[in-house]
C-alpha cells in the first residue's frame, strides 16, 4: 500500500534538511513546513495540558485526531516553565497491530540534532524504551504526558541526559489535517 504514514515517516527520516536540525524550535516549524509546504503558525496563546483532575481529559483531547486513515498532521507540543518544543505525527497503522499511531521527532538544543534522536546516537537522547520508534501508540503518548507532568525524572526520561526539569503545563497547537499523499509529496520537494 502507497502512501502510508510508514511511507511519510521515511521521507521525514531520509530528509538531509530535516535531520540537520539542531535546536526544538526548528522541529515544528520546519516540519510543519515540510509537510505542509508553508510555514503553519501557532495561532493564539495554545491548548494547555496540566497536572490535576482534568489531566486525563486535557490529554485525551490533546492526542485525539480525527482525520481518515488516509490523513496525517503536524502536533507542536511545548513545556513550561522551562521550554521545550517536540512535534507529533500521527497516522493510521494499516498492518497489524491496527490503529491510530503517533511518531514523535524532537532535537534539543545544543545535545542533539534530530538526526541523532531518529538514529538513537550519542550518549545524550533518551533512556532506551523513550527513543526514537516509527510508530507509538495513544497509551504511550498519554503516559509520557502524564509523567511529563507528575514526576520528577521524567524530563530525563524523555528527552535524554539534557539536565533536570520538571513541567507544570504543556502546550499544543494542531496543525491542520491533510492528506497522506500531500505530506509525502510536499516532504520529498523540502
Amino acid at each position: 500500500m502507497a502512501n502510508t504514514g510508514p511511507d511519510l515517516i521515511t521521507e521525514i527520516k531520509n530528509s538531509a534538511k530535516l535531520r540537520s536540525l539542531g535546536n526544538c524550535p526548528g522541529v515544528p516549524v520546519e516540519l510543519g513546513r515540510a509537510c505542509y509546504g508553508t510555514i503553519q503558525s501557532d495561532s493564539g496563546p495554545g491548548t494547555p495540558i496540566t497536572s490535576g483532575p482534568n489531566m486525563k481529559r486535557m490529554i485525551n483531547e490533546a492526542i485525539g485526531f480525527i482525520g481518515s486513515s488516509s490523513e496525517t498532521a503536524v502536533w507542536h507540543f511545548a513545556l513550561k516553565p522551562t521550554v521545550h518544543h517536540f512535534v507529533v505525527v500521527p497516522w493510521y497503522q494499516h498492518e497489524s497491530p491496527h490503529g491510530q499511531a503517533y511518531t514523535v521527532f524532537m532535537a534539543y538544543e545544543n545535545m542533539y540534532t534530530l538526526a541523532q534522536f531518529i538514529d538513537r546516537t550519542g550518549n545524550v537522547v533518551p533512556s532506551a524504551e523513550n527513543r526514537f520508534q516509527m510508530g507509538r501508540d495513544a497509551i504511550y503518548l498519554a503516559k509520557m504526558f502524564s509523567e511529563l507532568l507528575t514526576s520528577g525524572t521524567a524530563w530525563e526520561d524523555y528527552f535524554g541526559r539534557v539536565g533536570q526539569a520538571q513541567a507544570t503545563e504543556i502546550q499544543y497547537w494542531k496543525y491542520r489535517t491533510t492528506t497522506l499523499q500531500s505530506a509525502i509529496s510536499k516532504v520529498r520537494d523540502y
